[in-house]
């Protein structure tokens, strides 16, 4: 549910958080990106990051350069002055992966769970094959990035086709570097090897973060992904994946890259005539 009013807390001495739903919704998420822009655009005088999230933003100032009522003002004049946007302009990647692919399975047996991509399928009552098509089957939205740099969390946009599933019970020390993860209805790829709680139910052979990025695709902080992006994953074999690896390492994979404007009253439309 969208708040009719957002909702202002403070959380510390130094973070102001403003919500806008209680779970995740593209119409909110339009609008805190936009709200973002602005409020990054002033320059604020003691804001030190403005952070925006999947349903809330974040507002972290420096308390020896102003204060807390200051920056709820500003945060409340940009969030009056914003509506929510009609459309948005979005990169559209196309994403290979490697379903069920055996790294992902080596690392459900080091931990000592079942295979995760059976997993998923079996807490959404279909096969494994069925689970992929759907994964597959459907543009991601990219609501948020974080948690590493490059990581992000993608939902999906077609709610026909949603997976859900939880994480990890206990969390991982390892996941392998570009493993495709997913729980709750949110998708992720590890952009290097770490720690993560996603299932794992894939791996893609391109890389989503480089430290000394080539590629103008890429932001200077070295991560491919941007808030506002889409991702339309598509699976591949054993040989696709190593094929398009080659490339990858050799620097002459193109990387498969459409931009356009999502439009978000053409988007509700779809869904309401999927819904009838």
């Amino acid at each position: 549910m969208i708040f009719q009013e957002p909702k202002y807390r403070a959380l510390g001495d130094c973070y102001l958080s403003v919500e806008f739903a209680d779970t995740v919704h593209l119409s909110a998420n339009f609008r805190i990106q936009a709200i973002c822009d602005v409020l990054s655009e002033k320059n604020l005088p003691g804001v030190v990051e403005i952070v925006s999230h999947l349903r809330n933003l974040a507002v972290v100032f420096d308390r020896t350069m102003t204060s807390f009522d200051k920056v709820l003002d500003y945060t409340k004049e940009a969030v009056a002055g914003v509506e929510v946007p009609t459309s948005l302009e979005s990169r559209l990647f196309r994403i290979p992966v490697w379903y069920d692919d055996p790294w992902s399975l080596a690392t459900a047996q080091k931990f000592g769970v079942e295979n995760n991509l059976e997993f998923v399928a079996k807490a959404n009552g279909v096969t494994k094959e069925e689970a992929i098509a759907r994964h597959s089957g459907t543009d991601f939205w990219i609501a948020a990035t974080g948690f590493v740099p490059g990581c992000f969390w993608a939902i999906p946009l077609d709610f026909d086709l949603v997976l859900s599933a939880p994480k990890y019970h206990v969390p991982r020390d390892f996941t392998p570097a570009r493993t495709l993860g997913m729980a709750g209805l949110s998708t992720c790829i590890y952009p290097y090897a770490g720690p993560g709680g996603y299932q794992c139910i894939g791996r893609t052979a391109i890389e989503i973060f480089e430290r000394n990025p080539a590629s103008n695709l890429f932001h200077e902080s070295g991560a491919l992904v941007r808030q506002g992006d889409r991702h339309r994953y598509y699976a591949v074999d054993a040989f696709e994946y190593e094929e398009i690896r080659n490339r990858v390492e050799a620097g002459t994979y193109e990387y498969e890259v459409t931009r356009e404007a999502v439009d978000l009253a053409q988007y509700h439309t779809e869904r309401e005539d999927a819904a009838a």
